[in-house]
């Protein structure tokens, strides 16, 4: 049997949902409902707000989470990068 290893990066980079970064530092991923257990591991172990869960426009249950960008450092470096490039352009914007 062959064992795989998932970390939080490679779900926060290869899982699909919507992540943006709005200038301040705060991360928002807005999720499936079929994905919220896998976002829920990949962010185990920092301080997230999980907001509600809701209904998209055609009826789908979605989910979404806010966490501080720089409490993913070590967790998932290659999506703190990603995130962090997101971030600065949009601090730009707001100067």
């Amino acid at each position: 049997m062959k064992n795989l290893q998932i970390t939080a990066d490679w779900i926060l980079n290869n899982f699909s949902h919507t992540a943006s970064c709005s200038g301040d530092g705060t991360v928002s991923i807005f999720c499936d409902f079929c994905d919220i257990k896998w976002n829920d591991l990949a962010l185990e172990g920092i301080t997230y707000e999980y907001g509600e869960e809701y209904q998209d426009e055609i009826g789908e249950s979605e989910a979404e989470y806010y966490f501080n960008l720089t409490d993913i450092i070590e967790i998932a470096p290659t999506f703190y990068k990603k995130m962090m490039e997101i971030n600065d352009s949009n601090a730009n914007l707001k100067k």
